[in-house]
């Protein structure tokens, strides 16, 4: 058994909000398929003749934030509510979307939460939560037309530090340069 509060392995329920520190609710983009969490940081070599090819030394350069989340049965508020420049029209029976060329990412970077899950029921515990404090969505539509596969919409949340002046008062506990915790509550 893991002693890491989100369990060695299942499910998660993943929610957005797509202000970050707006007033509301979180929103659930309902059941996926597979969802994967990445984070990395970057380095850069320091050289010098006496120790080779090897490093002498290596400096941190950044950190890169990734969550994949394939969304599978979806409605189209869900999958709207993280599609940037993705808009209902029709009453309701349409999900268009509008190109998205120049636009910054971070200005529509919100919270992302992803919450342990045993079976369909999503933790209460913000010990076994995941939270990135500035994502920005990118969608990576695949839709197979087989007779066996499933189709999937991936979102690919890209997350951001968080800079000085987003940083507002409150119950928030995060500061300036952080990206993402496991066990923030974002509703305290």
């Amino acid at each position: 058994m893991s002693n890491f509060p989100m369990g060695p392995l299942g499910p998660c329920e993943v929610l957005w909000k797509e202000q970050a520190d707006a007033v509301g609710e979180l929103t659930s983009l309902g059941f996926n398929l597979n969802v994967t969490f990445e984070s990395a940081d970057d380095t850069a070599q320091v050289r010098t003749a006496q120790f080779g090819t090897g490093s002498y030394d290596e400096i941190y350069t950044g950190t890169s934030c990734v969550t994949t989340v394939q969304m599978t049965v979806s409605t189209l508020a869900q999958l709207t509510a993280c599609c940037v420049n993705g808009s209902i029209t029709n009453a309701g029976d349409e999900l268009m979307f509008a190109t998205v060329v120049g636009t910054s990412m971070r200005d529509y970077a919100g919270m992302l939460v992803l919450k342990r899950q045993t079976g369909t029921t999503a933790s209460a515990l913000p010990a076994q939560w995941l939270t990135v404090f500035r994502a920005a969505p990118r969608r990576n539509i695949s839709m197979t037309f087989d007779a066996d596969a499933q189709r999937i919409y991936e979102m690919v949340f890209v997350g951001f530090p968080v800079i000085s002046s987003e940083v507002v008062s409150g119950n928030n506990t995060y500061a300036a340069d952080d990206l993402f915790a496991v066990g923030y509550d974002p509703t305290a």
